[in-house]
Parts: C-alpha cells; sequence; structure tokens
C-alpha cells in the first residue's frame, strides 16, 4: 500500500520519529547546557540592556542619515519623521516581544532565540509589506486629495495636526503588518523555524558569551539599522532633494522670466533711445 503522496507509511512515520527525536535532542542539550544559552526577554539586566541597545541603535541611524542628507530635512521636519518610527518602532517592540513568548510555549527554542527569528523575519517582510501600503497609501492620499495625510509633509510652517494623523496611520500599519506576517509566514513553518531557534542558541563550546553576544545583540543592532533606514526612506516626503532643486530651480527660472518680462514691458521710447545708443556705438571707430 502507497500513500496518496507517494510516501509509504512507515516511512512517514519514520521521518516523524527522527524529528521528534531531534528535537528531543535539542532539548536535552539546552537543559543540559550552560546557563548563559538561555535568556529573558522581560526579565534581567541583559534584556533591559539589549532592548536600549536596540532603541539607540535606530535613533543613532536615523541622526546619521539626516547628517548626509543634501538638501537636509529642517529639525522639526525630521522630528516629526523620526518620531513616527520612534511610537511604530515600540510598538512593534511590544508585539515582537509578545511573539516571541507565544511562539516559545509549547516549543523547544526559548523565547530570546524565537523573538530573533521573529525579528528577522519581521524586518525582511515587513519593509516588503510596508512598501506595498505605502504605495497604496500614497495612490490613496492623491487620488481622494487627503493633503492631511501626505507622509512628511506637514505644512508651511510646519504643524502638529497632519503630524498627529499621520503618526496615528502609520502605527496601524505597522501593527497591522506584524499581524499579516506571523499569520502568513510565522504560523505556517513554526515546526521548521522552532528547530532552527533551538539550533541558533546552542552556544560554541568555549565561547557561550560570544554565541548570545552575536545571536542576541549584533545581529538585532544590524536588522534594526536596515529596517530604521529604508523605512525612513518610505516615511520622509517623496522626492525629498528633487522636489528641493526643482523648487530653487523654479524660482530662478520665474525671476528670469520677469526680468525678461520687464524688460519687454519698458517705456516705448526708453527702448527706442537703447537702440540708437546700441546702434551709435556699433558705427563708432572704437567698436572696429
Amino acid at each position: 500500500h502507497v500513500h496518496v503522496h507517494g510516501i509509504r507509511p512507515e516511512k512517514r512515520h519514520r521521518v516523524g520519529d527522527r524529528g521528534r527525536q531531534r528535537a528531543q535532542l535539542i532539548r536535552e542539550m539546552l537543559e543540559e547546557g550552560s546557563d548563559h544559552a538561555k535568556c529573558e526577554l522581560v526579565t534581567g539586566t541583559f534584556a533591559t540592556l539589549l532592548q536600549v541597545a536596540l532603541g539607540l541603535t535606530g535613533l543613532a541611524v536615523l541622526i546619521a542619515k539626516r547628517s548626509r542628507e543634501r538638501p537636509r530635512r529642517t529639525f522639526l521636519v525630521w522630528s516629526f519623521d523620526a518620531s513616527k518610527q520612534v511610537v511604530s518602532g515600540l510598538l512593534q517592540h511590544g508585539i515582537n516581544i509578545l511573539f516571541g513568548i507565544l511562539f516559545a510555549q509549547h516549543s523547544v527554542a526559548s523565547a530570546c532565540s524565537w523573538y530573533l527569528v521573529n525579528f528577522t523575519i519581521a524586518v525582511f517582510c515587513g519593509i516588503l509589506i510596508l512598501w506595498l501600503f505605502v504605495m497604496v497609501y500614497r495612490w490613496a492620499v492623491e487620488r481622494y486629495h487627503l493633503t492631511l495625510l501626505r507622509s512628511g509633509e506637514y505644512g508651511n510652517p510646519p504643524s502638529w495636526r497632519p503630524w498627529l494623523a499621520q503618526l496615528a496611520l502609520w502605527s496601524i500599519l505597522s501593527c497591522v503588518e506584524k499581524a499579516i506576517t506571523a499569520s502568513a509566514v510565522i504560523l505556517p513553518l513554526k515546526p521548521l523555524l522552532d528547530q532552527f531557534a533551538a539550533w541558533i542558541e546552542q552556544p560554541p563550546i568555549g565561547h557561550p558569551k560570544l554565541e548570545l553576544t552575536i545571536v542576541m545583540v549584533l545581529a538585532p543592532a544590524l536588522l534594526n539599522t536596515l529596517f530604521f533606514y529604508a523605512v525612513d526612506n518610505l516615511i520622509m516626503r517623496r522626492g525629498h532633494g528633487l522636489r528641493f532643486r526643482r523648487h530653487h530651480a523654479g524660482d530662478v527660472s520665474s525671476a528670469t522670466s520677469t526680468s525678461a518680462a520687464e524688460c519687454n514691458t519698458e517705456d516705448p521710447m526708453l527702448r527706442h533711445r537703447n537702440h540708437e545708443l546700441s546702434a551709435a556705438f556699433l558705427d563708432s571707430p572704437e567698436s572696429s
């Protein structure tokens, strides 16, 4: 008798048994291993330092990015843009911790390892999902003339009303993105991700602190850098530098056109006098 999927029942059972034996082996290794191989997400000095480091990393990325902008956003406009990331980032960080704890229940891997796996998937999938959201969002704003919701534009002078409206909407989109990533990617792959999460938290022999530093500090910091940089490009005013240059080029063009118009609308007598002076200069011996 052959199973409908082409695998004999006894072979399928052997594959399942090997998977369960591997999970049990990983669990025993973690239970017998060093205490450094485990961490807590919401308690302890390590967890606190990790969360502070992630927050400072994101803020440093935004500051460095602004310093390299040409032209540079005003401090108030940049603060409005950055605050949207700070608030939504805090919400996402709380959701990441919650998902890490929930996914770790009835799993082989710990909550810390699940946090890293969830964080990694959320960064790459989240950037794609948020990019799609922003494309639809911008289309709707332009289609229905929702001036208040134009991302990165807060009026002249900047006002808190469009900032608050954009902040609320962006926070909602960020939370929806987390829910989509968890339901469409993480939950369907949870058994495989659980084994991977348990594997990455096994410290190498003799270097447990180095392993934890890489897995729990350096990796999230690098991912946070990528995420904050990409999202800032999404929420800032579209074509900021290009629009700024076009604006000033338009000013110069307008000034030139105005000068030309003024010359063309001079008094006829004065224009005739200028013509006579030019002709006299061209006919003089010095000009030849």
